[in-house]
């Protein structure tokens, strides 16, 4: 990869961005460099897609914007790497220093004397001001070391000693009997290494140096196979990420079924209260006051007694209500119970169907769903839905008004979104919303007496029979530090008597 990223030399940075994740976008006019520090998806390659993405603008930008690449080394033989950059032709003057390393992964911004100025995460070990170590054996570089790993007596002995573990292909190599061809092939690397991505089951794996595998793609650059590889990595990701989400939610939901069938049940026992209310008028003439406890013949059953726990400070008629009561209740909540279970009856069943969905999902489809959904703490899926900005109203003649619906949005309403020939509403002396009637050019005097009207009705003058509104164009409506948010001063404004209503 490194070889590729050093046809950059020579070239200056046009802007550089950061999207929603963190990631870097660094702009080289003809090429586009890619960074992620993701604690998984660390990864450094050109994009391929050159279309435009939501950036902001990152922090180096005001350091290195058109400055030029004078020099791209590796630190060692890890994956660390450094960019020097520098407006003239030789000094360095910032150094990007890129550490891909999984978790610990970084990337640092590094003055003329490598004091370091700012950094991608904050919590390092190293610190803003800190002198970061660039020395490197220029003697010593990857291709060298490979081609001294490939002439060992035993190349396998001496990656394991340098790895902790196996880079994937040649694992996949050793297991497949290759141990001899492994020198062949880390000779090739060293002479001219190539991008292949090998498949297992129309998956991709792992990305090969060398084609030796009848799965594997050839794929133009190592930045292309980086590309395509870690775009099934992430999708594969949030696949399980969203079915694991989705799963807790059904879970959540097979739950509350539960607790619902058992509140059911203990309503379907409700027809007791009706009972005892009855016995209790049955037998009025044998209660007498203050009695906490009666014991009467249950009319239903030859022998059986029936316990009623009575209010001692109630009458009986009292507390025969109170049985009653609690027995239509209990009716109520059997009807709402048997909806609101077949509610999440449906529920259950549409978010099966959406797992069943999501593993065919591809990563644009994933993407759109995280965006249009999010989650609650117990797993609860929520419609991300654009929140409807004003309250919204049409005249008669299909006119647009829009009315604020608190302080905040009054300034928004009139001083971001109207536009300067859009007609102004407000109510004389007395707190209300702004209103705004867009205007088209073809506005009636029908159009401002009903708007007007909707201004008066979300005014605290709502409740008078006629209320005197102001109106102008939002051009000659100002703002005044002095009054707060929300609060106006008109210029030229007319004034209409109206009654309050909405059309």
């Amino acid at each position: 990869m490194l070889e590729e990223i050093k046809s950059l030399v020579g070239h200056k940075v046009k802007r550089i961005g950061k999207d929603k994740a963190g990631d870097i976008y660094i702009d080289f006019y003809s090429n586009i460099l890619f960074a992620s520090s993701h604690p998984i998806f660390c990864r450094i390659c050109f994009l391929s897609d050159k279309k435009k993405k939501a950036l902001v603008k990152h922090p180096f930008e005001d350091f290195l914007k058109y400055h030029k690449v004078i020099e791209i080394q590796q630190i060692g033989l890890d994956r660390i790497f450094y960019i020097g950059f520098s407006k003239h032709k030789y000094n360095i003057q910032y150094y990007l220093v890129f550490e891909i390393t999984g978790p610990s992964s970084n990337i640092y911004l590094l003055d003329s004397v490598k004091r370091i100025v700012f950094q991608l995460k904050s919590r390092a070990k190293k610190r803003i001001g800190e002198t970061y170590c660039l020395t490197h054996k220029q003697d010593i570089t990857a291709k060298k070391a490979l081609k001294t790993i490939s002439e060992a007596g035993s190349p396998v002995a001496v990656l394991e000693q340098r790895f902790r573990k196996l880079p994937p292909w040649i694992k996949q190599m050793e297991e497949m009997g290759g141990k001899s061809e492994i020198a062949e092939f880390l000779s090739k690397v060293v002479n001219k290494a190539e991008a292949y991505i090998v498949f297992k089951n129309d998956n991709p794996i792992f990305i090969s140096p060398v084609k030796s595998f009848d799965s594997s793609r050839r794929e133009k650059s190592f930045s292309d196979a980086v590309s395509q590889y870690y775009k099934h990595l992430i999708a594969e990701e949030k696949r399980e990420q969203l079915s694991r989400k989705i799963c807790n939610e059904i879970k959540a939901k097979k739950n509350i079924l539960k607790k619902l069938s058992e509140e059911f049940e203990n309503v379907r026992a409700s027809g007791e209260f009706k009972i005892r209310g009855e016995l209790i008028l049955v037998n009025l003439g044998k209660i007498k006051r203050g009695e906490s406890l009666l014991k009467l013949k249950d009319p239903y059953k030859e022998t059986g007694i029936i316990e009623i726990k009575m209010d001692p400070k109630k009458s009986a008629v009292k507390n025969a209500d109170e049985y009653f009561k609690r027995y239509r209740k209990a009716q109520r909540s059997q009807k709402v119970i048997k909806k609101r279970e077949q509610v999440i009856k449906k529920e259950i069943r549409e978010s099966e169907e959406l797992m069943q969905e999501i593993a065919n999902f591809d990563v644009s489809k994933l993407i759109e769903f995280e965006e249009r959904y999010s989650f609650g703490e117990h797993g609860k899926r929520r419609k991300v839905g654009i929140k409807k900005e004003f309250r919204t109203f049409h005249t008669k003649t299909g006119k647009t008004v829009l009315v604020g619906r608190n302080k905040i949005e009054n300034e928004r309403l009139t001083f971001k979104v109207a536009k300067g020939k859009d007609i102004f509403f407000h109510v004389r002396e007395s707190p209300g919303s702004h209103t705004i009637l867009v205007n088209d050019g073809k506005l009636t005097k029908t159009d401002i007496e009903e708007t007007a009207g909707i201004a008066a009705h979300f005014s605290k003058a709502k409740h008078s029979k006629i209320v005197p509104v102001s109106y102008t164009e939002r051009k000659y409506v100002r703002k005044s530090k002095k009054l707060g948010p929300g609060k106006v001063l008109l210029i030229r404004e007319k004034t209409i008597f109206v009654e309050p209503s909405i059309p």
